[in-house]
Parts: C-alpha cells; structure tokens; sequence
C-alpha cells in the first residue's frame, strides 16, 4: 500500500467508528470538553503537541487581525504598484492564522453541550459577512467613485471586530469565554 492509502484508510476508520459511536448515542461529537480530554480520538489527536496547543489563540488572532488593519491602511495609500502587491502578498499571510486561530477560539470558547450551537452561529455569521462586506465595499465604492474609499470599508470592519475580541477573556480551568 502507498503512503496515500494508508492515511485515506485511517482517515476513514477514524471518521467510521466516530460516526458509530454518535450512532449508538456514546457520544454527540468528536468536538469540546471529551476531545481534549482524550475521550475521543478525533482523526487529528496527534498533529501538535501539548506545548502548542496550550496557549490561547485568542492572541494569534487578535495579531493577525492587527497586521491585516496596519496592512490594508497602508495598501489605501500605497501609489506604487510594486509596494502595493507587497503589502497584499503581506496582508495574505495573516488571512490564513486569522481564520484558523479564530475557529481554535469558538472549540474552546464553546460549553461542550452547545458546541454545535455555537458552530452554527460561527458559520452563520462568516455567511453573513461574505455577504455584507462584498455589499458595503460595491456600495460605498459606487457612491465615491473610488476603489480605496471602498477597500476602506474591509479596515472598517475589522477593526471594531477586532476591539469586541480584545475584551473577551478565557476561564483558565473551564474554557468558557466571559466579556470583561
């Protein structure tokens, strides 16, 4: 067997017996408190170790969101095009972290028993921004007449996002977010 097989056929023994055990009603999911607590062996148990996933990601994200706003203000000003696709090749780099740590955050911000719940709302709102941010960039781009006034517009967003999340701070022991 190649290398590609075995892992497709791990994967896929891993995903069967979590799909049995929600079956059988042993467990809801793979996801919150029974995951990290070894009570689950989700198809990714092994791929950090312990020292990277002990810190918090609140403050990757909180960085990258950072970034992203110094970035995208100075792309609004930028004249040059090599400095411009710089700061774009730049301002990528941080999507990525972003997104990823932001959904690390909502696993541990989440009570197990409303996970699903509040992965649902997760979901429901990036399909709200995917919308309402595209929509306010064509407006405000259409009413100005300008593509920076609406590129301006994504900063705009970002950064009061970004202010919300720095208030938010994670229980230690119980991993439940509360607002300060």
């Amino acid at each position: 067997m190649t290398d590609d097989t075995v892992i497709k056929d791990t994967v896929r023994a891993k995903y069967g017996e979590a799909a049995l055990r929600v079956l059988h009603g042993q467990a809801s999911s793979c996801c919150g408190g029974a995951a990290a607590s070894g009570g689950c062996d989700p198809v990714t148990s092994n791929l950090y170790e312990a020292a990277e996933t002990a810190s918090p990601p609140e403050p990757a994200v909180l960085a990258s969101l950072g970034c992203m706003i110094v970035l995208g203000s100075f792309l609004l000003v930028a004249a040059d095009r090599q400095v411009f696709w710089g700061l774009s090749l730049g301002l990528g780099v941080f999507v990525g972290p972003a997104q990823a740590s932001s959904r690390s955050l909502m696993a541990r911000m989440a009570p197990s028993a409303e996970a699903s719940a509040h992965f649902g709302l997760y979901a429901l709102s990036g399909r709200v921004t995917g919308f309402v941010g595209p929509a306010a960039l064509g407006i405000v781009t259409a009413i100005a007449h300008s593509q920076r006034a609406g590129m301006a517009v994504i900063v705009l967003l970002l950064a009061p996002g970004a202010a919300l999340l720095a208030t938010v701070r994670l229980r230690p022991a119980a991993g439940a977010a509360t607002i300060s």
